[in-house]
């Protein structure tokens, strides 16, 4: 007799069972009932599996997301220990001039003074008067006199002045000083939190990819496939998921461009007054022909928005935008590092520094940072080479990830650790919400 389990897979191949030589080998009814449940059970736990599949991958595009702002917020606080360190340097030094300022009319004050009293101050025009001199001589000595004096309050007033100016620009060089001191405590504890993070992203990274080979396992004994088989079909479907959602952001972002443009237009017209106009009235006497009913237009299939092609470049940038994506494409595949800038590790900002660094441009190490040492653009005037980033909400400052536009809808980016440098659609995770050119 031949098995349920045979049966079962006959079922759940569509195939019909094959007739009976007599009722000994025909299938009982339980027979059928159990192969019937079996194939359900079997369906439903592909399913199933399928689903955990999905759920792993969502979870470690969350850990990965956690990691990426993490880091960048490292990056954030670095940047801002390098300026507050350049700011206290610059305050220190300006502080020390002054403080030299004030030893210099320090010096000055005193030999003034001691001038004034070897000239006798006004004891010594008393006795000029009482050793009867001339009017003349007399008139000499108290010139001299006043000279001195003068020129003793002068100084002791720049002096003055330039003592309390020195005062200012140390408590402004003490006060940088401090500012350094709270951004390296703010740099060392975003330190601690990428590090939290990112052994989180790899760790799930390590534990995702396993669970991921054990659901294959499964799906491949459920299926009755090999696990090669398995394996190459669910990369297939994730692949072609990730297509579908590129897809789709893509016509989102164009559909989203064009009412913002729609908008812009509607705004910059002034609006008008229409005139009511007169309509001849028709002859009484006269009918009109009778027009033939409009023939349907049938409809048409709604056309794939492409994404937004890239603008021409400028003849004076092509040689510097050709430099940046040729280094980057260098670096295809070489790993995801935190904090890392080259020249065989990157994160995201780095490669995008290190990038533009190959044309002559200077970035800073830091994705908020790059936005605002460019000129935001729009996504319909994206050309190769200009910055794509994505943020919590829309504002520069909680830019998380950066990346370089390479034309066509397509990207190249250092993603999160487990993944190295790539190129992929600007579409394939959520589309980037600022754009910037160098």
């Amino acid at each position: 007799m031949l098995g349920a389990a045979a049966f079962t897979a006959a079922l759940a191949v569509g195939q019909p069972w094959p007739a009976a030589a007599d009722d000994e080998t025909s299938p009982t009814r339980s027979q059928v009932q159990r192969a019937q449940d079996s194939a359900r059970d079997a369906a439903s736990q592909v399913g199933m599996v399928k689903a955990q599949l999905v759920m792993a991958g969502a979870r470690l595009e969350e850990t990965s997301l956690a990691a990426a702002k993490a880091v960048e917020a490292w990056n954030g606080a670095r940047y801002r220990v390098a300026e507050a360190r350049r700011a206290a340097t610059s305050a220190q030094r300006t502080a020390d001039g002054a403080s030299a300022d004030v030893a210099r009319l320090r010096e000055t004050v005193a030999t003034t003074t001691v001038r004034s009293y070897e000239s006798g101050g006004s004891l010594s025009s008393l006795g000029v008067l009482l050793q009867g001199r001339s009017t003349t001589a007399l008139l000499d000595q108290m010139n001299a006199y006043y000279s001195v004096t003068g020129a003793l309050q002068s100084d002791l007033g720049g002096y003055e002045s330039a003592e309390a100016v020195a005062a200012v620009l140390q408590d402004q060089s003490d006060s940088a000083l401090d500012e350094q001191r709270a951004a390296a405590d703010e740099a060392v504890a975003a330190r601690a939190a990428a590090e939290q993070a990112v052994a989180a992203a790899e760790s799930a990274v390590t534990s995702i990819n396993a669970q991921r080979d054990a659901l294959i396992r499964r799906l491949a004994a459920l299926q009755d496939i090999s696990v090669q088989l398995a394996t190459q079909r669910q990369d297939a479907l994730e692949q072609q998921a990730a297509r579908e959602a590129a897809r789709e952001a893509a016509r989102e972002a164009a559909r989203e461009a064009a009412r913002e443009a729609a908008r812009r237009d509607a705004d910059s017209q002034p609006p008008t007054r229409r005139q009511p106009q007169l309509q001849p009235q028709p002859d009484p006497q006269q009918r009109p022909d009778p027009q033939p009913d409009p023939q349907p237009v049938p409809p048409s299939e709604p056309e794939p928005v492409p994404p937004p092609p890239p603008a021409p470049s400028p003849p004076a940038q092509q040689h510097g935008r050709a430099a940046v994506i040729a280094f980057a494409e260098e670096q295809l595949g070489e790993p995801y590092v935190w904090g890392a800038a080259g020249p065989d590790a990157w994160d995201c900002s780095g490669l995008t520094m290190r990038a533009w660094g190959a044309a002559g441009v200077s970035l800073p190490h830091w994705s908020v940072a790059q936005y605002y040492a460019t000129t935001p653009i729009s996504a319909a005037q994206l050309q190769r080479g200009d910055l794509l980033f994505w943020s919590e909400n829309g504002s520069p400052g909680s830019i998380y990830h950066v990346a370089l536009y390479l034309g066509g809808g397509q990207m190249i980016q250092a993603p999160r650790p487990g993944r190295g440098v790539e190129i992929v659609s600007m579409y394939y995770w959520t589309p980037p919400d600022l754009f910037t050119r160098v």
